[in-house]
């Protein structure tokens, strides 16, 4: 049976724009916006349900939608987030910096194509903008962040301008034991099929071995086909016996591990 009791409190449904030029462009602008609105909304209804039932502290997690969840703004209890990462799209290159990314046309103003990539381009600044001063907010409604690693502590501080306490995740040492299989020749990777990962780093690092090269297992959760294609190029390439598995079960990975 159910260890605790949940509640699940669903997003509005967004309205669509009507059809004339400028109110698609007014929701475009507004985009960022009304989305933090509408989880803000939801956030303040949890909140009132949170008080109602006598809770002694809020544990809250990242949020797919704002990146760290507003809720901490209306919650009048101890609250504590487990923050994975900021929003990593904002600070990090993937492969360039957002900020720096450049056009894909050059701006020429007696052309409508380029003018609207501009103005596109524009206003994805200016929604991510939005959302960043919005994470920022968020953050420092709590009284405390937890992080992962002393890695993420760093990106947090330097991101957010928060400090964290790194608090590292739990294993199940029943599960995950020494089964004495034998050893093989090889090198694994866990983790997503994602830029920020570097897969293409360890292939490279792998392929400089001067011995019998291991075989190179990435266990994951899938990611773009593109991408995936581009590192078994790079694998091929490169001589590298590259070994992609997605969906790995529990007890998979601990045969892989050992």
């Amino acid at each position: 049976g159910k260890v605790i009791k949940e509640t699940v409190m669903n997003l509005p449904p967004r309205p669509d724009p009507r059809p004339w030029i400028w109110s698609k462009l007014q929701s475009r602008w507004n985009e960022t916006s009304a989305t933090i609105d509408a989880v803000s909304g939801v956030c303040r209804q949890c909140a009132e349900e949170i008080h109602r039932g006598g809770f002694d502290v809020l544990l809250a997690a990242n949020c797919i939608t704002t990146s760290v969840p507003p809720i901490g703004l209306y919650v009048n209890l101890p609250k504590v987030m487990y923050l994975q990462d900021p929003r990593r799209l904002l600070y990090e290159a993937m492969p360039d910096l957002l900020w720096t990314r450049e056009p894909d046309r050059p701006f020429r103003i007696a052309r409508p194509a380029s003018v609207k990539a501009c103005l596109k381009d524009y206003m994805g600044l200016h929604n991510m903008r939005v959302f960043a001063r919005a994470e920022r907010r968020h953050a420092a409604a709590y009284d405390l962040l937890l992080v992962n690693s002393l890695f993420s502590r760093e990106n947090t501080l330097r991101d957010l301008g928060v400090d964290c306490r790194t608090c590292y995740m739990g294993i199940d040492t029943e599960r995950f034991v020494d089964r004495g299989l034998p050893r093989e020749n090889m090198v694994l990777g866990v983790g997503e099929f994602a830029f920020h990962k570097n897969i293409p780093f360890i292939i490279e690092s792998v392929a400089a071995m001067s011995r019998t090269r291991p075989r190179l297992v990435w266990a994951g959760n899938g990611g773009p086909k593109s991408y995936m294609n581009e590192l078994a190029g790079l694998a091929k390439k490169l001589g590298v016996d590259f070994e992609p598995v997605f969906g790995v079960k529990p007890e998979e990975m601990v045969d892989y591990y050992n």
